[in-house]
């Protein structure tokens, strides 16, 4: 079995072999790689361009390294900056809100599903499409937030009015707002 082996020649030497025209220049087998940002004209991005080079080419970049950070632009190598800190998630009992119905703990946002599907004895209305209190057309999320927002109406204190032998006090309806928040 016969073995082949793949060489990278250096970019520099090769280029300059073309120059001469000729197809036997000695080419020195790359072993070093750069990576450099070229700019053609004023205001353009530059465009990352890689290239691998022999030993002696690659002692021109690595000569240039140092004269780059002494006059600012290249920025010192430093340790690598640690993981940016995960945001504290909340406990899950304080995610759960007591039924105000049966006082049984469900998660906060599953709490109207809940009251309509447990304690309504009348399917639940589909969402308007067209707000009743100003005519303004939204979709069905949209129009839950607009309507609490701009008109007052929370759903949670609309299926609770809807539950038999049920009164939502004033008291009732802050506390539920304030545990929504």
């Amino acid at each position: 079995m016969r073995e082949i082996q793949v060489v990278k020649w250096c970019d520099i030497c090769f280029q300059e072999g073309n120059k001469q025209d000729t197809l036997f220049v000695e080419k020195a087998e790359a072993t070093h790689t750069f990576t450099i940002g070229c700019i053609e004209g004023e205001g353009s991005r530059p465009t990352p361009k890689v290239l691998d080079v022999c030993d002696v080419h690659a002692k021109q970049f690595a000569d240039l390294i140092p004269i780059l950070h002494e006059v600012g632009q290249l920025p010192q190598i430093s340790q690598p900056s640690p993981p940016p800190a995960v945001a504290a998630t909340k406990p899950l009992n304080e995610l759960r809100v007591n039924c105000p119905v049966c006082d049984e703990r469900v998660m906060r946002n599953t709490i109207i599903p809940h009251v309509w599907k447990a304690h309504v004895r009348t399917e639940r209305p589909p969402i308007p499409s067209v707000c009743p209190e100003c005519k303004e057309k939204y979709q069905a999320q949209g129009m839950a937030l607009h309507r609490k927002a701009n008109h007052g109406v929370d759903p949670l204190v609309e299926a609770l009015t809807r539950v038999d032998g049920y009164k939502v006090t004033g008291r009732e309806r802050e506390e539920l707002e304030a545990s929504a928040h």
